[in-house]
């Protein structure tokens, strides 16, 4: 299916056979007709835009019965499964409304589509800076450095990603850093960071995660749970012709936080990626070997939560780290990557494998979690 064979979990039927090529031409004006929600009991059918990368089938529907999926007005909330359709392969405006218009028809980043669509409606923006028919931020009418985004992910019990991984009860670690992060790219949109740039540079521009460090709570079982998503964003500075991005995620379960991940990303001009030409020195080539563990801090303690507990205090962990090529989280090109990563499971230390990538930039996991 679009060059990626996939075995177990559920899914839906192929996308229709017209669609199943390498190299077509971008064109809009489709729908997401295997979509297995598509035009069923009600609901309505998401558009699609071919492009020349094949599409695949759909691995995640929302849990039944969600009041928050019933409200498919563009740029909205909450934003449904609907709308995140149309974000991961269709007209963003159809998902954040006609602000998003002139990346309509543009090469833009977008959410993560199909067998690797992990967020599944968001619910709420608060903290948001905004000054209607202003140009104060940076040319915007929004502070792209304000907000925080709860979203959701119906984690099915068949996943594929659990299917499988060595351990059916066990997200590989890969899945839950694509989880934590996909928030983000949402919520730089509807913090219209991407229009900072928009402006002088045109829409096709493209959205690169520069790194990150995560902190690993607990083992939590997710099979069958509901993954709530809250990321905030922290700082926003424009360097040059580059718009730098900074959030903190915390995902919980059950009302229970156990990760979170503080991470960075850039919105670039596709030139600065055709320009790269990857690392050559023999001093950028070992910082993407495993160095010999060190001792740690104290393992971490998640986030204070009126509703949880204090977390009990833990033996020293040990941490390793990695470069990780600044993983990309919202474009076509890397999702291969991402699905290479799927084979590294959490155990007892988190681990991240390194990606095929040309950009730089670094990854530290932390597991505070008994094994």
């Amino acid at each position: 299916a679009g060059g990626l064979h996939l075995s177990g979990g559920q899914r839906s039927a192929l996308p229709p056979q017209q669609f199943m090529k390498w190299g077509g031409a971008t064109v809009g004006g489709h729908k997401l007709t295997w979509h297995p929600w598509a035009g069923r009991d009600g609901h309505p059918t998401p558009g699609f835009r071919a492009t020349s990368y094949p599409p695949r089938p759909i691995c995640f529907t929302p849990f039944p019965n969600n009041p928050n999926d019933t409200n498919h007005t563009p740029g909205e909330l909450p934003l449904s499964w609907v709308n995140m359709c149309e974000f991961m392969c269709n007209d963003l405006s159809k998902s954040l409304g006609d602000d998003f218009k002139g990346f309509d028809e543009a090469s833009v980043s977008r959410s993560p589509a199909f067998d690797l669509a992990l967020t599944t409606r968001v619910l709420s923006v608060t903290g948001l800076v905004e000054e209607k028919g202003s140009t104060k931020f940076y040319g915007t009418d929004r502070d792209p450095s304000s907000g925080t985004m709860v979203a959701e992910f119906d984690c099915p019990a068949d996943a594929w990603f659990f299917v499988g991984a060595p351990n059916d009860a066990q997200m590989p670690y890969s899945i839950l850093m694509e989880i934590a992060l996909q928030t983000c790219g949402i919520l730089t949109s509807w913090n219209k960071a991407p229009l900072t740039m928009s402006k002088d540079h045109g829409f096709n521009l493209l959205f690169r995660n520069l790194d990150a460090t995560a902190k690993l709570y607990a083992h939590v079982d997710l099979r069958g749970k509901t993954i709530v998503n809250t990321s905030k964003c922290t700082g926003y500075a424009m360097l040059g012709q580059m718009g730098v991005q900074k959030f903190n995620t915390v995902l919980e379960v059950d009302g229970k936080p156990f990760y979170e991940v503080d991470s960075s990303f850039g919105w670039f001009l596709p030139a600065v990626f055709e320009k790269q030409s990857g690392s050559t020195t023999a001093s950028s080539a070992s910082a993407g070997t495993w160095p010999t563990s060190t001792p740690s801090p104290a393992s971490p303690s998640p986030p204070t939560r009126a509703s949880s507990s204090p977390a009990p205090s833990r033996p020293a962990s040990r941490r390793p780290t990695c470069s990780a090529g600044g993983r990309t989280r919202f474009a076509s090109s890397m999702r291969s990557a991402s699905r290479r990563r799927a084979a590294s499971t959490v155990r007892g230390t988190a681990t991240a494998s390194r990606p095929s990538t040309r950009a730089t930039g670094s990854f530290r996991a932390t597991s505070g979690a008994t094994p």
